[in-house]
């Protein structure tokens, strides 16, 4: 489970760093579709609120497991 184990450092990095985030997307409907992830799927979504946006960046940087990535495209949809 590479994704739970992501999702899982990913929360309490942030949580460390009282930062506030949740799930959202694909991940979040996993969670209540299939009380897990969606088979097909092979990231893992989370948000916070854009005020957090650099202390999000700095705490998830310090990590060396970790990667931030910003948003994308779904569909024409910038998110």
């Amino acid at each position: 489970q590479v994704l739970l184990a992501l999702l899982k450092a990913t929360i309490s990095t942030l949580e460390a760093a009282s930062i506030p985030c949740w799930i959202t997307g694909g991940t979040l409907l996993g969670a209540r579709r299939h009380e897990g992830f969606i088979p097909h799927d092979d990231d893992v979504d989370i948000e916070g609120w854009e005020a957090d946006l650099e202390r999000m960046r700095e705490a998830i940087d310090r990590d060396e497991f970790l990667k931030f990535r910003l948003g994308g495209h779904w569909k024409s949809t910038r998110v």
